[in-house]
C-alpha cells in the first residue's frame, strides 16, 4: 500500500508521464555533494526553474489564452499536411445537430513560425429559462492544427460563439517552435517545445505541467504545474492539515519542514515529510504551492512536487536519496523558482 497521494496524480488533464527508466534498477548513486550538482535553467509557463542537467523533461496537455492545447507531436511537414487534409475531410463529412454539414468555416494560419488551419464546426442549439422566459442559444466548436519545424500542436474549444473565432486564430498564430535548452528573450508563455508570444488575454485560463525524471534515479518523480484564473480548492497547508491519510497513519509521517515559505518574492506554503511505507520502505515527499492572485496570469497557482521511493504503482521502494540528499536537492530546485524577466540576462542565455 502506498500511503502517499501526490496532488498532480489527481489532476484530470494530466497524464502519467513520469520518466521512470526501469522500475527495479536502483541506478548509480548520486554525487555526495548534491549542492554542487550541475543544473540547467528551464522555462515553464511564465517562470524559470533550475533542474539537474541529467534530468529528462516531458509535458502534458495545457491551456493557453483560454484554449486547450494538446501535447506536442513530432512529425514532418508532409505528415502534418496529410493529417490536416484528413481532418478537414472528416469534418466536411460530419453532420451537426441540425443534420447539416458540421464544418462551417476554415481559416488559414500562416506566419514565419507556423503553418496550419483553424476550423469552426459542430453547431449545437440549446435553451434555458430566464425570468420565466425561454432563451434559445447556440454554440460552436473550434480546432486549430498548426506545425512548426517538426512539431505540431492542436488548440481546441467547445461551447463557444462565432465571435470567439478571431481570438482563437490569433493565439494559434502566436506559437513559435522553441527548445527546452533555449530561454525566451521576450514576453510570453512557455509550453514544452513551444513558446506563445504576447499579447495573451490577461483573463484567459492558463495551465501547463512539466514532468521531470532522472534516468539513474527511477524512483524520483518531480512535477511542476502553473494554473491561472481558475477556482482553487483550499490552500496546500489547509489541505495538509485535513489530510485523512496522514491523520489515520500519523506515526508513519515525520515532518521535515512544513509551513509557510516565501520563494524569490512569491508567497506560498510547503509540506515536507519522511514517509514510512507499509512494506518497510522509506521515501520522502515535498510540495510547495504559491498563493494565487485572482485574475492575474502573472501570479498563478504554482505547484511543485518532489517524491522519492516511487516504484511500480502501489509498490513503494526505498528512496535512492538519503534524507540529507533529498532535502538538499529539493531545496536547490524549489528555491530556484522565479519570475521570468522579459529580457533574459546574458548569464542565463
Amino acid at each position: 500500500m502506498n500511503i502517499r497521494f501526490p496532488l498532480w496524480r489527481l489532476l484530470a488533464s494530466a497524464v502519467v508521464i513520469i520518466l521512470f527508466v526501469g522500475w527495479t534498477s536502483r541506478g548509480k548513486a548520486m554525487k555526495n555533494d548534491i549542492v554542487k550538482m550541475p543544473m540547467k535553467t528551464v522555462c515553464v509557463g511564465r517562470f524559470l526553474m533550475d533542474i539537474p542537467v541529467a534530468a529528462e523533461i516531458s509535458f502534458g496537455s495545457g491551456r493557453i489564452g483560454g484554449w486547450e492545447v494538446s501535447r506536442p507531436i513530432s512529425e514532418s511537414g508532409d505528415e502534418f499536411e496529410k493529417r490536416l487534409v484528413d481532418r478537414e475531410h472528416e469534418l466536411r463529412n460530419q453532420k451537426n445537430q441540425q443534420d447539416q454539414t458540421s464544418l462551417e468555416t476554415t481559416k488559414t494560419i500562416a506566419t514565419e513560425q507556423v503553418l496550419g488551419k483553424a476550423f469552426m464546426f459542430g453547431r449545437t442549439q440549446d435553451h434555458y429559462f430566464q425570468d420565466g422566459r425561454r432563451v434559445d442559444s447556440q454554440s460552436v466548436s473550434f480546432e486549430s492544427m498548426i506545425h512548426s519545424s517538426g512539431r505540431s500542436f492542436e488548440l481546441s474549444a467547445d461551447y463557444r460563439t462565432e465571435e470567439d473565432l478571431p481570438p482563437h486564430v490569433k493565439v494559434a498564430s502566436q506559437f513559435e517552435r522553441w527548445s527546452f535548452n533555449q530561454l525566451p528573450t521576450k514576453p510570453g508563455f512557455c509550453f514544452g517545445d513551444a513558446f506563445v508570444t504576447e499579447p495573451l488575454p490577461i483573463d484567459g485560463n492558463e495551465y501547463v505541467m512539466m514532468f521531470i525524471g532522472i534516468e539513474s534515479h527511477p524512483d524520483l518523480a518531480i512535477a511542476i504545474s502553473t494554473w491561472a484564473n481558475i477556482q482553487l480548492e483550499a490552500p496546500l497547508l489547509e489541505r495538509d492539515r485535513n489530510n485523512t491519510v496522514k491523520q489515520a497513519y500519523a506515526s508513519r509521517f515525520k515532518d521535515l519542514g512544513t509551513g509557510h515559505r516565501m520563494i524569490n518574492g512569491i508567497s506560498g506554503g510547503q509540506t515536507a515529510d519522511e514517509v514510512s511505507e507499509f512494506n518497510g520502505t522509506t521515501g520522502f515527499s515535498f510540495q510547495w504551492e504559491s498563493a494565487m492572485e485572482n485574475n492575474s496570469v502573472r501570479r498563478p497557482r504554482i505547484l511543485l512536487e518532489f517524491d522519492t521511493g516511487k516504484g511500480r504503482p502501489g509498490k513503494p521502494v526505498n528512496s535512492s536519496l538519503s534524507k540529507t540528499e533529498a532535502l538538499a536537492l529539493w531545496n536547490k530546485i524549489s528555491s530556484s523558482i522565479r519570475d521570468r524577466p522579459q529580457a533574459i540576462p546574458d548569464t542565463e542565455k
